[in-house]
């Protein structure tokens, strides 16, 4: 068996300019200091609560209850149409799918609710073994996400890699012993995924470099034919620089 655990936004979904956007909108209602987008992209995978108090230090508890408010009801006013999924991430979901030794789950900082509706409005929520969020789970980098996905699926770390965007994966892969696949593009810049340089699949060391924007097309760096590895790297597959 093999599981593959993937993250939400910005890994397959392109609701990261949604983001972005809402967390300006919130912040300025309220008359709180509008983070720069670099900022606010870093906090995107982390806990709705975490990601707000990264954001504005300095609030108190009532104020960061406000801000929580005004993001979910500016993030409700704009997600129409705006939480789609990247090009080619359906066919690459519909080509690990095919394989009867994968397995697929998620493990994202989105609430339970709002992961399964995003999902489900894609036709995709029964696609994975199991949907990890922080409903349940600690929030990233902790890796009692992807470690709950181990138990639900019925496997072990060997046979288990994380498919991210962010540090935040990086690190809960690390974390939970497996190997990890960075996606460079949306949120994180190659030079800036941890280590200090662009993770392709690897717990400790780099190897080479991860896929390019073009990562889809690339079945994820992982075919049916890739054995997973929790080693320094994944065998196989193709090796592209960022475009």
């Amino acid at each position: 068996m093999r599981l593959v655990v993937f993250d939400m936004d910005g890994t397959l979904i392109d609701s990261v300019a949604l983001i972005v956007e809402t967390v300006a909108a919130a912040f300025g209602s309220v008359g709180e200091a509008v983070p720069d987008e670099r900022t606010i992209r870093s906090i995107s995978g982390l806990t709705l609560n975490i990601a707000l108090q990264r954001l504005a230090p300095g609030a108190d508890a009532d104020r960061l209850e406000l801000l929580t408010a005004r993001y979910r009801n500016e993030y409700v006013a704009r997600r129409q149409g705006r939480e789609v999924l990247f090009p080619g991430a359906l066919a690459a979901l519909d080509r690990l799918r095919a394989d009867p030794n994968t397995v697929l789950a998620i493990g994202t900082g989105k609430a339970s609710r709002s992961a399964r509706r995003v999902l489900a409005s894609h036709g995709i929520e029964e696609y994975f073994s199991s949907i990890q969020t922080p409903d349940d789970n600690p929030s990233k980098p902790h890796p009692q996400m992807i470690l709950s996905a181990i138990a639900a699926a019925g496997g072990t770390a060997r046979e288990t890699v994380m498919i991210g965007d962010t540090n935040h994966d990086m690190e809960m892969a690390r974390a939970a012993g497996v190997p990890a696949i960075g996606v460079a593009g949306a949120i994180t810049r190659l030079p800036n995924f941890w280590p200090p340089a662009p993770i392709w699949c690897s717990t400790n060391s780099i190897n080479s470099t991860p896929p390019s924007t073009h990562f889809w097309s690339n079945r994820c760096g992982i075919s049916s034919r890739t054995p997973i590895s929790t080693g320094k790297t994944v065998t196989g597959g193709p090796r592209h620089r960022a475009g």
